[in-house]
């Protein structure tokens, strides 16, 4: 867009071009002839020196002034010599002064060049967001043309709300005098219900009474049968203790048997040590004292033995006693079998009519449970009927409450519409806002215009500048002005910086309340959206209702029709169920005759089991008596044994002692 001003920083502005200055090719001049009077005055004296070797007057006149004229030459050129050399140091200085200010003038300039550029760049951006700024204004129209057309969409759905209002309104007061019919039939149903319940509960007191006299039957029934178990138990008990009892005592015969046969054998042996005794009493002193010893201890054993020889007797006896007993028993036993067999007739009728009753029972219980369903299915249905009411006043309620709901978004909906209205003359200020910042930005685009035509002017003057540095008449005031320029640049581009930034801040505020707006905007579409949305929901609830309204008519009425059958059918079964319960009680009668007769039996059955098991007891005693006698008298015998044992060793030992004492006389 712009003309490109670069500079060479390779190129100096002082030495690529040959300047020619009139005076230096003067001065070259005077000098090439100075040079050339010095040659031809040199030339002249030679000359003149070589005509003085003649010796003539006028060559010595001519030699004096060839060498003044000499001399005269070289004061002149040492003259003309010296300015120049004056003019040449003074060349230098400027040179140098100009090559300071050459440096310092391409700083400034290449400072003056990014300044350009971050000029254009800014430029750039001032026309690209005045570009936006116009796109977002003519967004910002649209926009507003959509808010004023929802407006009317929205005042337009507003009215036909409020006309939905009215059809709802209306269908509530319908639903109500349609709810207070059902209040009065469900009232009824409910006094229906509650003689209902009263039948009910009178005929589960019957139920109830019956239960329990069964109950005492069973709990009677299972006291009999726990006393046959025991009684059973008792006679096994019995027969297995007689059993063990014969087994011991035929252990005790057995015992005493062997006992019998060691006696014996011990009275052979004391006979043989009688005879030995006797024969050997007369030979030797010293053993009379083991003799008499041997007597005591004899005589105790003989004392031992009739002791025992009396408890055989008296074990004699008890086994004639328990002979006795056994026939009681048998005799016990025979009478028990009977009571068996009695006991035995008396299950068997028991059972029979146990089947009775429980046949009975059963039947009792199908009843039961027949009239448990027709009442549960009388309570179910009034139950659904109730709970249906009571979920239609629920439905009813949220209805109301949804009604509450549209109403208070009407008016927030109304108040968000004034809300809009104010905003939407806040966005007509906003436009002379937008308007405000059209002009700033036409402002913008003359200053910018402003500054193109000073950069042009700029470059105009850099390029005069470039062609008096060229001539060598740059000077600081120019530089000065320069920088002043460029200040005056900087103040407008910041000035113009400022003038953006506030662009944009109003151009973001601007989109903040659009934002705004729009959410506004879409908040109320939904907000209107879920209020068509409840007003289908309750339109389809209404519905909802009306046909539950017409099922719960119709099962009230076939619910008042299984009432009445299920009434008639109660007191049928009422009737027989009196019928069916005064059989029962002859029966229970009849059986609690036999159960008083088996009692009286198993009273007198109990005594004699208590006899028998005293009688057993006494055995039992006299049994362990005579197995601790049994006991001792084997003890005893052992001690005897022990004591023959050394007797017969003391015996031996004097036998040997009469072998010795014959084979010492012989």
């Amino acid at each position: 867009m712009y003309p490109s001003f670069q500079l060479d920083p390779n190129q100096d502005l002082y030495t690529h071009k040959i300047f020619e200055d009139p005076e230096e090719k003067a001065l070259d001049r005077i000098h090439k002839l100075i040079t050339v009077a010095e040659r031809d005055t040199q030339d002249m004296a030679a000359s003149v020196a070589s005509l003085s070797l003649n010796g003539n007057q006028k060559d010595l006149f001519f030699t004096e002034n060839a060498g003044k004229l000499g001399n005269s030459v070289k004061t002149f050129k040492s003259s003309f010599e010296q300015p120049r050399v004056d003019k040449k140091v003074l060349k230098k200085k400027k040179v140098e002064k100009l090559s300071l200010a050459t440096e310092a003038y391409e700083k400034e300039v290449s400072n003056l060049q990014r300044e350009i550029i971050l000029l254009r760049r800014s430029l750039k951006k001032a026309e690209n967001e005045a570009n936006k700024y116009k796109l977002s204004s003519s967004e910002y129209e649209e926009k507003n043309i959509k808010l004023d057309r929802r407006l009317v969409e929205i005042k337009a759905e507003l009215n036909r709300e409020i006309s939905v209002r009215k059809s709802l309104e209306e269908a509530h007061e319908s639903s109500q005098k349609r709810f207070q019919e059902v209040e009065y039939l469900s009232s009824t149903e409910k006094e229906n219900l509650t003689r209902l319940s009263v039948n009910c509960s009178t005929l589960k007191q019957e139920i109830l009474r019956a239960q329990y006299e069964t109950s005492t039957e069973k709990q009677k029934r299972i006291i009999l049968e726990t006393t046959l178990e025991t009684t059973r138990a008792e006679r096994d008990n019995i027969s297995q203790r007689y059993e063990q009892i014969q087994e011991e005592r035929e252990k005790l015969i057995i015992d005493l048997e062997k006992l019998k046969d060691e006696y014996l054998n011990v009275n052979e042996q004391l006979e043989k040590v009688q005879k030995a005794s006797a024969e050997s009493s007369s030979r030797d002193s010293h053993l009379e004292k083991a003799l008499k010893d041997a007597a005591a201890h004899n005589a105790k054993l003989i004392a031992e033995c009739e002791e025992n020889a009396e408890k055989a007797r008296k074990y004699s006896q008890h086994s004639n006693n328990h002979e006795a007993l056994k026939k009681q028993l048998t005799i016990e036993v025979r009478a028990k079998n009977e009571l068996l067999k009695k006991i035995k007739e008396y299950e068997s009728i028991l059972n029979e009519r146990n089947m009775e009753i429980d046949i009975m029972r059963n039947e009792q219980e199908m009843i039961i449970k027949d009239k448990d369903s027709a009442l549960n299915e009388v309570g179910e249905t009034l139950d659904h009927v109730v709970r249906e009411r009571q979920n239609a006043d629920s439905q009813i309620d949220e209805l109301v409450e949804e009604l509450k709901r549209v109403e208070k978004q009407r008016d927030n909906l109304l108040i968000e519409i004034k809300q809009l209205r104010e905003r939407i003359s806040n966005s007509f200020q906003h436009s002379r806002a937008q308007e405000k910042l059209e002009k700033t930005l036409k402002d913008l685009t003359e200053q910018k215009q402003r500054l193109s035509y000073e950069k042009g002017r700029l470059e105009s003057r850099v390029e005069s500048l470039q062609k008096e540095m060229e001539n060598s008449s740059f000077t600081r005031t120019e530089v000065y002005q320069l920088r002043d320029s460029v200040q005056e640049l900087k103040d407008t581009l910041t000035i113009a910086e400022r003038d953006l930034d506030l662009s944009k801040s109003e151009e973001n505020r601007l989109k903040s309340e659009l934002s705004v707006l729009e959410e506004t905007c879409q908040r109320k579409e939904r907000d209107f959206q879920v209020a068509i949305q409840c007003r289908d929901d309750a339109v389809k609830e209404l519905k909802k209702v009306t046909d539950n309204l017409n099922k719960l008519t119709e099962k009230n009425r076939l619910a008042e029709i299984g009432w009445k059958v299920s009434m008639d059918n109660s007191n049928t079964e009422r009737k027989e169920l009196a019928v069916q319960l005064n059989q029962v009680i002859s029966a229970h009668s009849d059986l609690q005759r036999t159960v008083d007769q088996l009692q009286i039996e198993l009273g007198k059955a109990d005594e004699k089991f208590t006899k028998l098991s005293n009688e057993n007891d006494e055995l039992r005693r006299k049994v362990n008596s005579l197995e601790t006698e049994r006991m001792d008298w084997v003890f005893k015998s052992e001690e005897q044994a022990t004591a023959l044992t050394n007797f017969t060793r003391q015996v031996s030992s004097v036998k040997e002692d009469v072998l010795l004492l014959r084979n010492q006389f012989s």
